[in-house]
């Protein structure tokens, strides 16, 4: 995904007048918030197909018992895909139709940091990954942690 990022990052800027990193934070906030969204959707349709037909193997966070391997890797896989096609999504309905306006967006976001380069990279290749990393992850385990009776969510706890 990062990379992704990346590539998107320096294509976008290249039809606009923000920056490379701005384009990266500004797809990486994009993709995030999106992407929840997309990907809660997704398995919420793949969760009914793996219940309807059966599909024990597919079936998100349970690896058997004892664990195998097998499970993981068709999930893992399946994962990979969904997330990969959330991305694009995202930038074809998302991204490539509002590009002027998010661009503007992205030039707002990097004024004040323009003229620190260093500065700047440090805010957008560690500390908004770390707090957006943190904060989707944390969703999307929430949203694909197979929930059982023994087991509370989150959302219980608190």
């Amino acid at each position: 995904q990062h990379c992704v990022n990346l590539v998107f990052g320096v294509a976008f800027a290249a039809s606009g007048a923000a920056s490379e990193c701005a384009w990266y934070l500004t797809n990486f906030v994009i993709s995030v918030v999106c992407g929840v969204l997309l990907l809660n959707l997704a398995m919420a349709g793949y969760n009914r197909c793996v219940d309807r037909f059966g599909l024990h193997l597919l079936r998100s966070g349970e690896y058997g018992k004892p664990p195998s391997w097998r499970p993981w890797l068709m999930q893992m896989l399946v994962w990979g895909f969904l997330a990969s096609a959330e991305k694009v999504v995202t930038a074809v309905i998302v991204i490539l139709p509002l590009h002027s306006r998010l661009d503007a967006v992205a030039q707002l976001i990097e004024a004040p940091v323009h003229h620190y380069p260093k500065v700047e990279l440090l805010l957008v290749m560690v500390f908004a990954p770390v707090i957006l990393n943190g904060l989707f992850f944390w969703a999307i385990d929430s949203l694909i942690m197979r929930r059982t009776a023994g087991r509370m969510s989150g959302a219980e706890i608190l």
